[in-house]
């Protein structure tokens, strides 16, 4: 049980640690758009981009965590045999 929160903190703290890093560099990306001086509609077109971006990403994650759970709700190999 021990173990299993252990693994669980470490999980979530390599998390945490990934998106910090993704934010330094999303802002890193942001700022250099920005440097170069974009028009307006640009700006807009940027965003919408961007937007469809984070959305996409958002059903990949949640696409994931479904997988997860039905794998998880899934019975053993050895049921299968008995089974059979």
């Amino acid at each position: 049980m021990v173990k299993h929160g252990q693994y669980r903190l470490n999980m979530e703290f390599k998390h945490k640690r990934a998106m910090l890093k993704l934010d330094a560099d999303d802002h890193r990306f942001i700022s250099a758009v920005y440097a170069l001086k974009p028009t307006e509609e640009q700006i807009v077109l940027i965003k919408m981009y961007w937007q469809a971006i984070a959305n996409e990403q958002k059903a990949l994650e949640e696409v994931e965590i479904l997988r997860k759970r039905v794998s998880l709700r899934r019975l053993p190999q050895s049921f299968d045999k008995i089974l059979n």
